[in-house]
């Protein structure tokens, strides 16, 4: 039988570790933050200094703002619309390189079930060196670029997602196999801060437990929403600090951008996982559309709003940015949200449809 005195040292031992348990976890808590904030204020002026700050950093809050594995994942193949034409997220374990999602080919689905050749220099390299790697079409898997086209400018990127140290992930990018370009400098820097962001969820006390991955190819895959991404993550990665800029300036750290319309809407009630990650990854791509078309046409948006005649000033970024939008996710289950009209008028227009004239049509 324990003495008085045993009894009152394992409750105070109890209670001395309870008390620093809570304590830690606050605190690792406002250090992650305060890294987060720190890697934002240390890209801003490599930005600036590249040109399209503004752009990247909308990419960067978009991914910030997101929570869970799955989402900061989409967030970040959905940003990378604005600077590639078409992106893939490989999930690596055992240093196998399996697609979880892609964006911008000419059907998505098809990308799902592929895997890279572990041969792959550009691969290799990645997974070797720790770092990105660009080559030509003769260092990417030549297997992936006969099934679904080579990039027109001959260049293949892949970038390095890390957790735990890790490389977790790879990012690939081209520019399509039209006319279009790839901007590998804001990619990396857009990967690195992902892998910053999953860190710090990850290591949260409490973080949400995302959904299976029902696109995953593999059972396996399937119970996690990226293989070899821990939910509960707790290390950070000497691998994803930030490089810092030649000259340090302050800056504030973006504000989280606000969910709306899909993540709250009541006629997602009964859908399958699947078919509500597609429509909000429909909004997302909707909300990006919209997001550039504003940045681009400050102007004409205030004008518009003035005249009310916003259709008639960017008519064709419009029809361009809803074409596009169409060949995305018009064939999918959410052409039901019709979400480009959505964030067009909440976005675009300020909630006022009257704002967008008369020869718009929905």
């Amino acid at each position: 039988m324990p003495t008085p005195k045993m009894t009152d040292q394992a409750w105070i031992h109890e209670v001395v570790g309870r008390v620093a348990s809570e304590v830690l976890d606050r605190r690792v808590a406002e250090l992650q933050d305060e890294l987060v904030r720190r890697a934002v204020e240390e890209m801003q002026p490599s930005l600036v200094a590249r040109g399209g700050s503004d752009k990247l950093l909308a990419a960067v809050t978009a991914v910030q703002a997101s929570t869970g594995q799955r989402d900061i994942l989409n967030s970040l193949l959905d940003q990378t619309a604005g600077f590639c034409a078409r992106s893939v997220l490989f999930v690596v374990k055992q240093e196998v390189a399996t697609v979880w999602q892609a964006i911008g080919f000419d059907d998505d689905d098809a990308v799902r079930d592929f895997s890279l050749d572990s041969d792959t220099r550009l691969l290799q390299h990645v997974l070797g060196k720790r770092e990105p790697a660009t080559g030509d079409i003769t260092q990417m898997d030549a297997r992936f670029l006969n099934t679904f086209g080579a990039p027109v400018n001959g260049e293949c990127h892949l970038l390095p997602l890390f957790l735990k140290d890790k490389v977790a992930a790879v990012l690939y990018a081209d520019a399509g196999t039209a006319n279009a370009s790839c901007e590998r400098a804001a990619l990396d820097l857009l990967a690195r801060f992902t892998s910053i962001w999953l860190e710090a969820q990850g290591g949260r006390k409490g973080a949400p437990e995302d959904a299976p991955a029902p696109e995953q190819p593999t059972a396996e895959a399937r119970t996690s929403p990226a293989a070899g991404l821990s939910a509960n993550a707790t290390e950070w990665s000497p691998a994803v600090a930030v490089a810092a800029a030649p000259a340090k300036e302050p800056t504030v750290a973006p504000a989280r951008a606000p969910h709306v319309a899909a993540e709250a809407s009541p006629g997602l009630a009964g859908m399958s996982a699947a078919d509500v990650d597609t429509h909000k990854r429909a909004q997302r791509f909707a909300r990006l559309l919209i997001d550039e078309i504003k940045l681009y046409n400050k102007g004409k948006v205030e004008e518009g709003m003035k005249q009310k005649d916003l259709y008639d000033r960017l008519r064709d970024d419009i029809d361009k940015s809803r074409a596009s939008y169409a060949k995305r996710y018009g064939s999918t289950v959410a052409v039901s949200g019709d979400y480009f009209v959505q964030e067009l008028v909440r976005g675009l227009a300020q909630g006022e449809a009257s704002t967008l004239g008369p020869n718009f049509k929905h």
